[in-house]
């Protein structure tokens, strides 16, 4: 059975798109779009899932994404805080979302236009620098009273505990954790975006996918939990840079070159160094991907 939705926004009267999104590669399928009636606040008919939700204010060049969840039918309150996770029951058929505010930017500092490809990856605007949660308390100075990101002295660098963390903080950043297929896109770019030539200089950084089973398989630090939690449930993505250099004959190259890579990391609880990048895309609506002629 389906929920009633409510969504609100800040400012309010946005129009809002709604696409399911995998929750693997947490890509929006665009072949399907629900709209809600009239502007926010205004409420939708969802089936449970993940959805990809677009806020536009229109007549302005605001516009946010964000992630959201609609949980399965008898499910009484959220697992998990994060505005990703978290919604409200109120009443026997009806749940809230957390608001969603919307960027005053339509792109937000220190970032570099990257091109996308055609029915593949859209046009993205990518931060050039990797943020940890110190920097994200100077970024929303007014959060800084919040219990979700004090979990460490303020002036020392940490960082999200977990994914959905770092998707929480992407979002009250004003952006979105990128993809691994967007990942892949900005590395085959690099040599061209002079901006990003320090991409992962300062280490691992998550991504807003999930591991697939195969990846899980393959994976030690998937091998290390119990058997119950080696699922995509609890086992996201992060990125890395390693860079490495190149013996030509007998001279080592002094220039080395990088290679970036995926890998599976633990979603929850863990402290692991993972920082996280902000990306939006360069228009408000996503483009609808053409099936294959």
């Amino acid at each position: 059975g389906k929920w009633q939705v409510n969504v609100h926004t800040d400012p309010p009267d946005a129009r809002i798109l709604v696409y399911p999104r995998d929750p693997i590669s947490g890509e929006p399928d665009t072949s399907i779009k629900f709209e809600a009636d009239g502007t926010t606040p205004n409420t939708l008919r969802l089936a449970p899932g993940e959805y990809y939700v677009v806020a536009i204010l229109e007549g302005t060049p605001r516009f946010h994404h964000v992630f959201r969840k609609v949980p399965p039918r008898g499910t009484e309150t959220p697992i998990g805080s994060t505005k990703n996770r978290f919604w409200q029951k109120t009443g026997p058929d009806t749940i809230d979302w957390p608001e969603i505010i919307i960027p005053t930017q339509r792109v937000l500092d220190e970032m570099v236009l990257i091109k996308g490809i055609e029915n593949s990856v859209p046009d993205l605007f990518v931060s050039t620098k990797e943020f940890t949660n110190r920097d994200y308390l100077i970024i929303r100075p007014d959060t800084s009273s919040s219990k979700l990101a004090r979990q460490s002295p303020p002036d020392e660098p940490y960082y999200p505990k977990g994914q959905d963390l770092a998707i929480h903080f992407a979002e009250e950043a004003g952006g979105r954790l990128m993809t691994d297929k967007e990942f892949e896109h900005i590395v085959h770019s690099i040599p061209s975006y002079p901006d990003l030539q320090n991409f992962l200089q300062k280490g691992a950084e998550w991504t807003a996918s999930r591991a697939t089973p195969e990846q899980i398989k393959s994976s030690d630090v998937a091998l290390e939990l119990n058997p119950e939690f080696r699922t995509s449930n609890f086992i996201g993505l992060s990125v890395f840079r390693g860079d490495i250099s190149h013996q030509i004959g007998s001279k080592l190259n002094a220039k080395p070159t990088a290679s970036f890579s995926v890998k599976a990391a633990v979603c929850y609880g863990r402290s692991s160094e993972i920082g996280f990048r902000l990306v939006r895309l360069a228009g408000s609506i996503p483009p609808k991907k053409q099936p294959p002629k």
